[in-house]
């Protein structure tokens, strides 16, 4: 079992960003989710850390200057399209960023592989500037999302999944670091998909499972996480924990 980020994603970053291209609309939800949480206001340079093939940003606001997109995996940064934009290749969690240089910090659903989030977390106030904000969103440990990634996913995939989940200890951190937290909340939502295989398919791809078929993965998912289905499309239930912070 892999368990550095910048591993993990390099075996498996290909077939992530093709989930993500093949059904570049199944999760707009879940960034719709994260941007919420974003004031937007005097913001010049947004970071993404960790970015992956750069998919954030077809959600942004056309108003942010610039988007700089922090990626420890070298084979998952060069696998998207960043726009021409700032895509670094980062060590995380040491950013490759000077002091103060952002105004906003995003991380979306990347952190429950880095074992150390406090020094991610220290490094995020590092960089951001005065009143400067963070915005995590990730799977909060014993959710349901933690039981489908923890429990099926890891039989199913062959590199395995055992992902460290948010919990109390990512607050702690966070106000050790210097940041205050401002808001906690466990928001739900959903992927969506036009048939179950579409959804099938792209969990398959989104989180490397080989040890399973369509038909397995779409009755897991239901077991785990529960699917609505209405006339045109097929619903998956998604949650992740958001934490909100300023420097």
């Amino acid at each position: 079992m892999l368990d550095c980020y910048a591993d993990i994603f390099d075996a498996r970053g290909h077939a992530y960003h093709l989930a993500m291209t093949r059904y570049p609309h199944a999760r707009d939800q879940e960034f719709a989710h994260l941007l919420r949480h974003v004031d937007f206001r005097d913001c010049e340079v947004l970071v993404d850390a960790p970015s992956g093939g750069g998919y954030l940003r077809r959600h942004l606001p056309v108003e942010v200057p610039l988007v700089v997109s922090l990626e420890a995996s070298y084979q998952f940064c060069h696998c998207g399209k960043h726009d021409g934009e700032g895509a670094l290749v980062s060590g995380l969690p040491a950013f490759a960023l000077s002091d103060h240089a952002a105004d906003v910090l995003v991380s979306l659903a990347g952190l429950h592989h880095m074992p150390n989030r406090a020094a991610f977390y220290r490094e995020a106030k590092r960089v951001l500037r005065p009143n400067g904000r963070i915005v995590v969103a990730d799977v909060l440990k014993g959710s349901a999302a933690d039981s489908f990634l923890n429990g099926f996913v890891n039989e199913a995939n062959s590199m395995g999944h055992r992902g460290i989940f948010l919990d109390e200890g990512d607050i702690r951190a966070m106000e050790d670091s210097g940041l205050r937290v401002l808001r906690v909340e466990h928001e739900t939502y959903h992927w969506r998909f036009d048939s179950r295989y579409e959804m099938a398919d792209f969990c398959k791809l989104l989180f490397g499972i080989d040890r399973a078929d369509h038909a397995s993965i779409a009755s897991s998912i239901d077991d785990h996480v529960g699917v609505v289905e209405v006339e045109d499309s097929v619903l998956m239930n998604w949650s992740l924990q958001f934490i909100t912070a300023d420097r």
